[in-house]
């Protein structure tokens, strides 16, 4: 990297671009380490420094009329950020994922859940002072032979540590 502007104009996600997170009502154990990411294109390991985790979690819940809960997951989200290049401006996305924390689902119930990256890394800060952030679809199909229910999260996580979930 020569300056900011390389570094701003090559951000890229060198992991996965979709992954499964529940499958015919399982969690996938390989979606915990499914990862994607924003960081400078061309960067080694050492290039970037400072990174602190963030994660948490998120519920998706159904309940029948008689008050039976009938899907209970819990979702989990987690990435580094706040990584960044010696002497330049700009704050980095490392190993994002989303994952199924806990599933529980009566028998008469299902649930598909899956991530997809959403376009490409990209600065939601100013020229001055980037923060690099990557989104994540999460789609869900979850329920029971009587409702089913089709969701879709845009999950975004940011360098400066921040995610935003619509």
């Amino acid at each position: 990297m020569t300056d900011t502007t390389d570094a701003v104009d090559s951000a890229v996600n060198l992991g996965k671009t979709a992954w499964d997170i529940i499958k015919d009502g399982k969690p996938v154990a390989s979606a915990k380490s499914s990862i994607c990411n924003a960081i400078p294109k061309g960067s080694k390991p050492g290039d970037l420094a400072g990174w602190k985790n963030f994660s948490g979690t998120w519920p998706i819940k159904t309940v029948n009329g008689f008050g039976m809960t009938m899907v209970d997951i819990e979702m989990a989200w987690s990435f580094w950020g706040k990584g960044a290049l010696k002497e330049k401006a700009g704050v980095f996305v490392n190993d994002f994922t989303v994952y199924a924390k806990k599933c529980d689902l009566e028998w008469t119930s299902n649930a598909t859940i899956a991530a997809s990256v959403q376009g490409t890394p990209m600065n939601v800060g100013s020229h001055d002072k980037p923060i690099f952030s990557i989104m994540l679809l999460v789609t869900a199909t979850y329920g029971g032979f009587l409702d089913t229910f089709h969701k879709t999260w845009r999950v975004r996580a940011c360098g400066d540590g921040k995610l935003i979930r619509k």
